[in-house]
């Protein structure tokens, strides 16, 4: 498998708002995608997922290491930490955290949110250093409105 596309989304105001509208877009492109972030970022994705679409709610579950795998074959999106049991989806969407995602060659795309905060940005400046230190070379895009 090729090495994945690293892709760092960049000035992003309200990270939850903007990855539920990706996600959005990707399952409706017949995407499944991994969340990869801290809990707490998770659990406000979680809510906003609940909430961004008029129509109801984006699909979605808790996934991990020890989560039942009920339901992971037919969910788009799979919220979680750390590596999964099984044939995780192909794309990835990190909000963030201490960590590169594991299982970082199985994905064909990764894509990184980085919000507008000194925090959030010197936290995506280490975690380009990272992945360029891992022998990968992340592409940089502002986030679009």
């Amino acid at each position: 498998m090729a090495a994945p596309v690293i892709e760092f989304r960049t000035g992003v105001d309200d990270p939850a708002a903007y990855a539920a509208r990706w996600l959005k877009v990707a399952v409706a492109r017949g995407a499944r995608v991994r969340v990869l972030g801290s809990p707490e970022r998770l659990q406000g994705l979680d809510q906003q997922l609940w909430v961004a679409d008029k129509e109801g709610f984006l699909p979605h579950l808790r996934a991990g290491p020890a989560a039942s795998r009920a339901g992971q074959d037919i969910t788009p999106i799979w919220l979680g930490e750390g590596p999964v049991a099984g044939a995780a989806p192909e794309l990835a969407l990190s909000l963030g955290g201490d960590e590169l995602p594991a299982q970082i060659a199985s994905y064909r795309r990764i894509v990184e949110i980085v919000g507008t905060d000194e925090a959030a940005a010197q936290d995506g400046r280490q975690r380009w250093q990272a992945y360029r230190r891992a022998g990968f070379e992340p592409q940089h895009r502002a986030a679009e409105a």
